[in-house]
């Protein structure tokens, strides 16, 4: 690994908004994260955005990052992207399910010549207190 001057501002501390220029050596984690181009995506593309991770994510992102020889950045978007995906795919198949039922919705209502079909919760209702009723000895 080759070690480098690396600047860094300090922020939450008593140093707060001060520079301080360390020498480090450069991890492979490091390495890549400032390419011009990364899997296709212009560096100009790119917003730069802090993330709060648990230490055991953050050194499963490095490893996987080691391992991928890729960097940690370009991990986590991919990772973004397919959640992403993941969400747009249920919300389509939610609102194909929703289509669906006012279709179905329609067929009936078309079969039974425009008269609605009755509502079952308020038959269910009137039934338990008929029998709620009949139980206590109630009249009607």
């Amino acid at each position: 690994m080759s070690e480098s001057k690396v600047t860094l501002r300090i922020w939450g501390g008593p140093g707060d908004g001060e520079f301080l220029s360390v020498r480090r050596e450069l991890t492979h984690a490091h390495v890549g994260v400032y390419n011009y181009s990364t899997k296709g995506v212009r560096m100009g593309n790119l917003q730069r955005v802090n993330l709060m991770l648990e230490k055991r994510q953050r050194e499963a992102l490095e490893r996987l990052a080691r391992q991928r020889n890729r960097s940690v950045s370009d991990l986590v978007r991919e990772y973004i992207s397919a959640g992403l995906s993941e969400d747009n795919s249920q919300q389509r198949e939610r609102l194909l399910a929703l289509e669906n039922a006012r279709a179905l919705s329609a067929r009936v209502l078309k079969r039974r010549k425009g008269k609605p079909i009755t509502n079952s919760v308020k038959i269910m209702e009137r039934m338990r207190e008929e029998r709620t009723n009949e139980l206590l000895g109630r009249g009607r």
